[in-house]
């Protein structure tokens, strides 16, 4: 009878620390791929991904290595990607922002409120500070 009184009291100790115990939540991650070939054109991720908190940033991760291939992105002080994070409705949510070194789970605020379920989008560009004139080639993973 102890024993069946002990293993209820642990029962309902762990089903009370489940309930209020904070849960981790780990934002999806979504691949991008983009080529630039001048500074006069931008790139949009065709789909539209939700996000899945309510976390007023966003993550990227930009590779050294395309697609996850031996060929390596070319992204460097003199050829410069910017992004911004696009919203489908309402769209004044981000800044362009610049990368010229490869970054992992990089945090980026937002400029205005975001909120789960928003459907959301990464834009790239080559920036215009870029000197280089050749082709930019960068990929990685973005977390709305």
């Amino acid at each position: 009878m102890k024993l069946k009184k002990k293993i209820k009291i642990l029962i309902l100790s762990l089903c009370f620390c489940t309930m209020f115990s904070s849960s981790i939540i780990f934002a999806a991650n979504h691949d991008f791929y983009f080529t630039f070939d001048s500074k006069d054109s931008s790139q949009v991720q065709a789909a539209y991904y939700q996000k899945s908190d309510n976390e007023q940033k966003w993550y990227i991760t930009i590779d050294e290595y395309y697609k996850n291939t031996t060929t390596k992105n070319t992204m460097s002080s003199s050829n410069v990607f910017a992004c911004t994070m696009r919203r489908r409705y309402n769209d004044n949510v981000d800044r362009w922002h610049t990368f010229s070194n490869y970054v992992s789970s990089y945090g980026i605020d937002y400029a205005t409120k975001v909120s789960q379920y928003d459907e959301m989008r990464i834009e790239g560009k080559k920036d215009s500070t870029s000197s280089s004139t050749s082709q930019l080639r960068v990929s990685g993973r973005f977390a709305p």
